[in-house]
């Protein structure tokens, strides 16, 4: 019985690390670039509470979202779009086999 609780804390512990290093991978190589690159003086649509139903809004501009990115902003040398799609590849395999891996021992 105990062996369970202590297996189950084990599992939760890698995906809480898992979940970290994506975080940090995702901010480093999306969030900052794209924050560093905004243009600031655009005014915000006004927030009504059916744009979290509908992703209208200020939403559409947020840099979590990925209709919030600016492509004329983007710097030449730094290709966000490859940068994201990259991230979601890596986001999807890594943690696969990360998970598999932590399951197999």
């Amino acid at each position: 019985l105990g062996t369970g609780y202590a297996s189950f804390f084990v599992f939760t512990r890698t995906l809480f690390l898992i979940n970290v290093v994506q975080a940090l991978l995702w901010t480093s190589f999306v969030i900052i670039p794209m924050a560093s690159l905004a243009n600031y003086s655009r005014p915000l649509p006004a927030f009504h509470i059916q744009n979290l139903f509908n992703g209208k809004g200020p939403l559409e501009k947020f840099l979590m979202f990925y209709g919030g990115y600016y492509y004329e902003d983007a710097a030449p040398t730094y290709s966000i779009d490859l940068a994201y799609f990259l991230l979601i590849l890596i986001t999807y395999i890594g943690s696969l086999f990360f998970i598999l891996n932590r399951m197999a021992r």
